[in-house]
């Protein structure tokens, strides 16, 4: 078996990244996908964007919507 194959048993991953705004998420989420074999990075802003109607703004002080939307992310 070569080195960059998974064995057959292998059962798919999922690895969340969390943290602060601007603390790096995203660069450290790409980073790591890039080393891994087999790899998707989903970034959360995506999600965001494919809202079509009743988006909350996302703010420094979240309503009850914009709170509810992010947990759904």
């Amino acid at each position: 078996m070569e080195s960059n194959q998974q064995p057959a048993n292998h059962q798919p991953q999922i690895i969340l990244i969390t943290g602060n705004m601007a603390a790096g998420k995203s660069s450290v989420a790409q980073s790591l996908a890039e080393r891994l074999p087999k790899s998707v990075h989903l970034r959360g802003d995506i999600f965001r964007r494919m809202i079509v109607n009743g988006q909350a703004q996302m703010a420094l002080n979240l309503s009850a919507e914009a709170y509810q939307q992010l947990q759904l992310r």
